[in-house]
């Protein structure tokens, strides 16, 4: 059993509160209030403030680490997005070549051009 069974309540939605206790915070994945005597919640509420906020500071990652993971992630999407625009610009090329040569086939002076070549050889 926990301490803060024995000191603090963890109320679902619609279940009575306690006479003289108070919201010291919210958990919405888990859907439940924590509540405490009414001096404490607002201590209990402050140290889980405090902890959570140590926790972040503790864990986090330093600030050259930072900079250089973002600057790697830059350089990621600006490679990602030379390569969507060289590939298109391919694409586009490719396309614009193919429309050019149907249409010099299907020209008239390509064809009197071809069966001239046709003629010679």
């Amino acid at each position: 059993m926990k301490r803060r069974d024995i000191v603090g309540r963890e109320v679902t939605f619609g279940a009575p509160i306690p006479r003289g206790w108070r919201l010291a915070w919210y958990e919405p994945q888990r859907r439940v209030a924590v509540y405490f005597p009414m001096p404490l919640h607002w201590l209990a509420g402050a140290a889980r403030e405090i902890v959570w906020r140590i926790g972040i500071a503790w864990n986090a990652v330093r600030r050259e680490r930072h900079e250089s993971l973002e600057m790697q992630r830059t350089f990621r999407e600006r490679q990602r997005l030379a390569e969507e625009y060289g590939a298109g610009y391919v694409v586009g090329w490719h396309e614009c070549l193919d429309a050019c040569l149907q249409a010099l086939e299907c020209s008239p002076q390509s064809e009197d051009l071809h069966s001239k070549m046709k003629r010679e050889n």
